[in-house]
């Protein structure tokens, strides 16, 4: 019903603004003096959600006073920290050509699956490398979102998967390849780390065979969207090269609701691109 009222406001916004209630909030309170005298009824229910919403941002606040997502702090809460924040939405038609330089050498690694309640996450041991315009990473964990968190001219997937690399000699700063996914056929690379998932919050099990091909799971085609960027968790480090392929994924309807199960939404929310650039390569 929220969302129905400011798609009566504003239809073509409130894609943006769902599930962040603070948004909403703000959204709602620039409108009220706007409507007052043309739509009085629509007010009316307007003053009824705005109280509605700061009871709930009252909830967020306290969960905010905890930390992070583990401890009840919702992805989707407004946690800007910087102009160079991560996820964005990227508008495929103002992206300039990009020529950079992208080595995968991945292999087979020991892969240990982590049920860390807010999201899957899977370990991968030393050994398969990356490099992006002569700098050097090392692939540390792969893990999901739910709904994905960065949008491609607006949408946004059902899911996302990030690809974590450490830089070898910076540890702070890192290269994520996000995968996006949408509903298909099944994937048999993904289906390998659910087949392994604990079903309890913080529990680690080893995965069947005990490696992943990280290579098959990425199906690198060279065609992606980069940008410099930021961690989508706390402390939201903006030392993130990131690369967000353009070809869209594919998983069963089942494998991403097993996910969703396993770690609910969350995706953060989007963030405001400022003067940075994205380039397509």
């Amino acid at each position: 019903m929220a969302f129905r009222l400011l798609e009566l406001i504003y239809p073509k916004r409130v894609f943006a603004f769902a599930g962040n209630m603070r948004a909403c909030a703000r959204l709602l309170e620039e409108q009220v003096m706007a409507i007052r005298v043309k739509r009085p009824l629509l007010l009316v229910a307007v003053l009824l959600w705005g109280a509605l919403a700061n009871g709930v941002m009252a909830q967020e606040a306290a969960g905010h006073e905890e930390g992070g997502p583990e401890n009840g702090l919702p992805y989707n809460v407004a946690e800007d920290k910087g102009s160079a924040q991560s996820p964005i939405n990227i508008l495929s038609s103002r992206a300039v050509t990009g020529s950079h330089q992208v080595a995968l050498q991945y292999r087979e690694s020991g892969t240990h699956i982590a049920n860390l309640g807010h999201t899957v996450e899977a370990i991968i041991d030393d050994g398969s490398l990356a490099s992006f315009d002569g700098q050097d990473f090392t692939l540390q964990q792969i893990h999901f979102h739910t709904p994905s968190e960065h949008q491609v001219d607006g949408v946004t997937y059902p899911m996302e998967m990030h690809m974590v690399h450490t830089r070898n000699d910076e540890p702070d700063s890192y290269m994520v390849i996000s995968v996006l996914f949408r509903e298909g056929g099944e994937s048999p690379a993904l289906e390998d780390i659910l087949a392994a998932v604990p079903e309890r919050a913080g529990e680690t099990r080893d995965l069947p065979g005990s490696s992943i091909n990280a290579e098959e799971l990425l199906d690198f085609s060279g065609h992606y969207f980069h940008y410099e960027g930021s961690l989508t968790t706390p402390p939201y480090t903006e030392t993130v090269t990131w690369l967000v392929m353009q070809d869209i994924h594919q998983a069963a309807p089942e494998q991403i609701q097993h996910i969703n199960i396993l770690e609910g939404n969350n995706a953060r929310h989007i963030q405001a691109l400022h003067a940075r650039v994205v380039d397509a390569n």
